[in-house]
Order: C-alpha cells, then sequence, then structure tokens
C-alpha cells in the first residue's frame, strides 16, 4: 500500500480474534488505529506524529510494538527527524502544564471541603449548596463576640432610625414601613456577608424593636415639642395653638353636654368584630352657660361608649395633653356630635385634650418605654442566640 508521496504505508496487527481485529496504520500524515468488530462494528482514531512521539499510543499494545513504531517514524523523517522531535517537546510541556495545572486545582478543592466540612457554627448556612469556590469555604466565620456586637450595633441603628423618622412627623403607616424595610434589608445584608443566620433573626427582631420606638417616640415628640402652659381659666386654652400640655387652675367636663362616635373594627386572630367609640364633653370654666362658646374638649376613646373614660360629671380637671394623632379623626367626630346635638358654639382654635393627671410621669414613661423596646428586643435575640449556640454544642 503507497502513500500520496509514494511512501509505503506499513500496518501492525497487535490484537485479533474470531471477533475482533485491533491494527495501526503508518503513513506519512500519522497514524490510525483501526477496531474491526462484528458484523458492522468497528471505529477509528487518528493520531499525529508528534503527539505518538510525545505521549505514545492511546491504547493499551503489547511489549515492544511502541518502541518499534517509534523508530520506524523517525527512521521516515529523515532530514524533518529535528522538527518533529520539537513539535512533540511542545506537546509535552503542554501536556506536562495541563497536567499540574489539574493536580493544582484538585488540592485546592480538596482544601475547600476539608475547610468547609471544618466548619461548627449551628447558624452558617450555604444557601447555593455545597462550597464550589473559595470565596465562601475560605471566609472565617465570626467569632460569637463579633457577632453580639454586630447585632447590637444593628440594633441601636435601627432604633435610631425609628426615633429619627419619629421626629421627621410622617404618617405612621409610611414611617412604620420605612423602618421595617430598611432594618430587614441590614439583617439581610449582614446574613450575605458574614454567613450567619442569626443576622437574619437579628434584622426582624430589630425591625420590631425599632417600630416600637417609633411608635413612642413620636408620641414623646408629640408632647414635649409642644408647648407646656399653665392657665388660669380654661377660656385661655384657644389662644395656646402650639400647646401640648395644659395645667388648669380651674376647668370642668360639662358631661350633661356629651358627644359619642362609634363603630366596629376586627380584632384578634379571628377577626371578629369588636365595637369601639370616642367621646367628647365641652371643658368649661365654673359658671359656663350653654349658650357661651366651648373653649376644649375633653375626648377620650373607650370600647363601650358608657362615657367611663371620662371623669365623673362635677371633678375639676387640673392637667391634659392633646390626643395622638392617628386618633384624632375618630375623637373629632364625637366633638361634631356634640356641637350638632345639643346646638353648642364652639371657640375658634379649641382644642382637644385627654385628662392626663401626672404629665412628667407620662414623658418620663414614653422616653423609658422608647428605649425599652429595642433593648428587650435585642434581649430575645440575644436569648435565641446563645439558646442556638448551646444546643447545637449539646448534640455535638
Amino acid at each position: 500500500m503507497m502513500t500520496q508521496s509514494g511512501r509505503r504505508s506499513r500496518e501492525w496487527v497487535y490484537r485479533q480474534d474470531r471477533h475482533d481485529r485491533e491494527y495501526v496504520v503508518l503513513d506519512d500524515s500519522g497514524l490510525l488505529w483501526i477496531w474491526e468488530g462484528p458484523k458492522d462494528l468497528g471505529g477509528a482514531r487518528d493520531q499525529s506524529l508528534a503527539d505518538f512521539l510525545a505521549n505514545g499510543p492511546p491504547f493499551a499494545v503489547p511489549d515492544g510494538l511502541a518502541s518499534e513504531i517509534r523508530a520506524e517514524i523517525l527512521a521516515r523523517a529523515g532530514d524533518g527527524r529535528t522538527r518533529l522531535e520539537s513539535e512533540a517537546a511542545a506537546i509535552l510541556g503542554e501536556g506536562r502544564v495541563r497536567r499540574d495545572a489539574q493536580a493544582k486545582a484538585e488540592g485546592k478543592r480538596a482544601g475547600e471541603v476539608a475547610a468547609a466540612r471544618a466548619l461548627k457554627d449551628p447558624w452558617r448556612s450555604y444557601a447555593a449548596g455545597p462550597p464550589a469556590s473559595a470565596g465562601m469555604a475560605s471566609m472565617r466565620l465570626p467569632t460569637p463576640v463579633l457577632t453580639a456586637l454586630v447585632a447590637a450595633a444593628l440594633f441601636a441603628s435601627a432604633a435610631l432610625i425609628g426615633a429619627g423618622l419619629a421626629w421627621l412627623d410622617l404618617s405612621p403607616a409610611l414611617g412604620f414601613l420605612g423602618v421595617a424595610v430598611a432594618t430587614m434589608a441590614a439583617g439581610f445584608a449582614l446574613y450575605l456577608r458574614l454567613g450567619t443566620l442569626s443576622m437574619l433573626l437579628a434584622g426582624f427582631l430589630a425591625a420590631g424593636g425599632a417600630s416600637g420606638t417609633l411608635y413612642f417616640a413620636a408620641r414623646l415628640h408629640e408632647l414635649a415639642g409642644g408647648e407646656l402652659v399653665r392657665l388660669a381659666s380654661v377660656t385661655q386654652a384657644p389662644e395656646h395653638a402650639n400647646a401640648s400640655r395644659f395645667v388648669f387652675a380651674a376647668a370642668q367636663p360639662a358631661s350633661a353636654f356629651r358627644g359619642t362616635a362609634s363603630g366596629t373594627r376586627s380584632a384578634g386572630k379571628k377577626k371578629e368584630p369588636q365595637r369601639w367609640s370616642t367621646l367628647a364633653t365641652p371643658l368649661v370654666p365654673a359658671g359656663w352657660r350653654r349658650d357661651q362658646p366651648v373653649p376644649a374638649w375633653l375626648v377620650c376613646q373607650g370600647a363601650g361608649g358608657d362615657g367611663s373614660c371620662l371623669p365623673r360629671g362635677g371633678a375639676t380637671l387640673e392637667s391634659a395633653v392633646i390626643p395622638p394623632r392617628g386618633e384624632r379623626a375618630d375623637l373629632r367626630a364625637a366633638v361634631d356630635d356634640a356641637l350638632a346635638r345639643h346646638r353648642l358654639v364652639e371657640a375658634k382654635g379649641a382644642p382637644m385634650l385627654v385628662a392626663m393627671p401626672d404629665i412628667d410621669g407620662e414623658i418620663d414613661t414614653l422616653t423609658l418605654w422608647t428605649w425599652c423596646a429595642p433593648l428587650g428586643a435585642f434581649g430575645l435575640w440575644l436569648v435565641a442566640w446563645l439558646g442556638g449556640l448551646a444546643w447545637h454544642r449539646f448534640r455535638r
């Protein structure tokens, strides 16, 4: 058999039986490894001369066959032997580099697996499954002290955000939504950065604590942010539009001219309707007559509408404060009912007031709860976190 250059090809049969015949053919273009099986089964694979010199045969062959083929290749190369050996050396170098890189990658992967298996933090979680790169596997978990400090910083920051939103006079719904989204987003970001599920729990509880801070701080801002006025007569109340706290020398509710407003709201887990009511009665000086303007209103919000949330008739009121902003619309409905029902005349700027025997004590209580809310939430997180650590250590 002749090649295209006129040189004869050579064939070696290295395995043969009744069903199979395996042999290799050498010519100037390279080697062709052929397998002829039963019926129409079979296959072939070509190999360059330089690749054979660098890596040997691609299959297991009898002893001595590779050396014989190698000698035949070099004998046929003639003047091109140097070039052919250079190509083989280049192939051999590339293969060595590739094998070294593969061995290095396998060693690195084995180290990552060992490092991941050595992690014992109960809060550690891989959201995307086992680590496949050095990123998460090589990231060290925070120490318990660092975890507690980061959580404390999260709770403190959330409380400051809640207090800051309270001083901006935002609507309650917008304020609660803003503080909840900001705090839970911060907790999720810390979870992704530190890889500890305790940060997710901290984000949720910090949002609750910050919401409490927002609620109490908003009420504190309403009271402490306004003026404290001491009036000789309740008739002077409409003159103090910026006041939030009132102390009277003489003021009494005119319970006979009471107004009410009522409705139902869903309450409890079963969302059962519950009746509510708001009440209002004129707050007047001694000797006040029905045809005189009402200088102020004493209001309250009760569950039954029986007036039990108002002081008893004839009792003197010494101090009062403005009601919470979120309740003023319902309370105003009771005022309007009193005006219409009893045909009263209201003084311009007459404030709605809630009885408050100890104004300073109320402000102190609000201040205390403003900061107790986040501290209580942090304490709850701390108990849950330490309990998780103890439970995991007990299981090991």
